[in-house]
């Protein structure tokens, strides 16, 4: 009888070991609601950097702005952008061609598509003029806000080539990087280091994205993404629809040991991305905050 007692006791401890092991392989596998939430916050976020250096490369290089200040002729391509209509634009005083500063002024607040932007983003530019190779523009922010979102950090970015379809490619760094929620509703931090290529096609014209990122959510978990399948932005979502984030290509998702992968479709403007772990797959709607 002792015997048989000792037997199952040591059956019942390994059954719940074993129910233990099961549970915890469970939460590790499956996709939660506080993993969607993260992701989605990271694609937020995401999309918005990536605004700001669409629209840092418009004033810069499209937006046929010189170092006065004033607007001069451009190439017929891109002439105007409705985001920065009822933006102050203006060039620090001692400005030329190949350094100075220009503030984008969205004063207290400029609604455009349903997306609100209010305070300042900075750039300051060197190694110019902006055709050379090597030439850079640092952006930082003073008290900027999208849709009550606060960007904080400085983000560069520098010209490593010209090819000859006109495409231009940089390398941008983002060091700092926090987006900071309204009403305490906390901030998730960031860091990246980027390889952008920016294909200057009138009929289709697009940002290509490879890289990686890490930082901590909202909820103070840390993580990191990597690029797997190139990220595409298009500007005619962008311009059109008022979607910044990616609508093409992968990257994966790396939280408290759990490795997701985030799928953004084929390229057709919409906020919907897949995500998969260990091949459950859930499609999210990724809003604006």
């Amino acid at each position: 009888m002792k015997k048989k007692n000792w037997f199952v006791k040591v059956a019942s401890l390994t059954m719940l070991a074993s129910i233990a092991v099961i549970s915890s392989c469970n939460e590790e596998e499956r996709l939660t609601a506080q993993d969607t939430m993260a992701i989605s916050e990271e694609s937020v976020s995401d999309s918005y950097f990536e605004d700001v250096d669409d629209l840092s490369s418009f004033i810069v290089f499209e937006g046929g702005y010189d170092e006065l200040g004033g607007r001069v002729a451009t190439d017929g391509r891109q002439s105007s952008d409705d985001r920065i209509e009822c933006a102050v634009i203006s060039f620090s005083p001692n400005s030329t061609t190949t350094s100075g500063s220009i503030t984008i002024d969205f004063g207290t607040g400029c609604t455009v598509r349903g997306n609100t932007r209010s305070g300042k983003i900075i750039l300051t530019y060197s190694n110019g003029p902006r055709s050379a190779i090597g030439f850079k523009i640092v952006t930082t922010f003073d008290n900027y806000k999208i849709n009550s979102i606060q960007l904080k950090g400085t983000r560069t970015i520098t010209k490593v080539q010209a090819s000859a379809e006109n495409n231009i490619k940089h390398d941008i760094s983002l060091v700092n990087g926090e987006a900071i929620w309204p009403d305490n509703g906390g901030s998730a931090t960031r860091a990246a280091e980027f390889s952008r290529e920016w294909v200057r096609d009138a009929a289709d014209e697009k940002v290509l994205l490879d890289g990686n990122a890490s930082g901590t959510t909202r909820r103070g978990k840390t993580y990191s993404m990597s690029i797997t399948n190139q990220l595409v932005y298009r500007r005619a979502c962008i311009l059109t629809d008022g979607i910044y984030m990616a609508v093409q290509g992968k990257k994966v998702f790396s939280t408290d040991g759990k490795q997701i992968t985030i799928d953004y479709g084929s390229g057709d403007c919409d906020r919907i991305v897949s995500i998969s772990v260990n091949g459950v797959t859930r499609n999210v709607t990724v809003g604006n905050n």
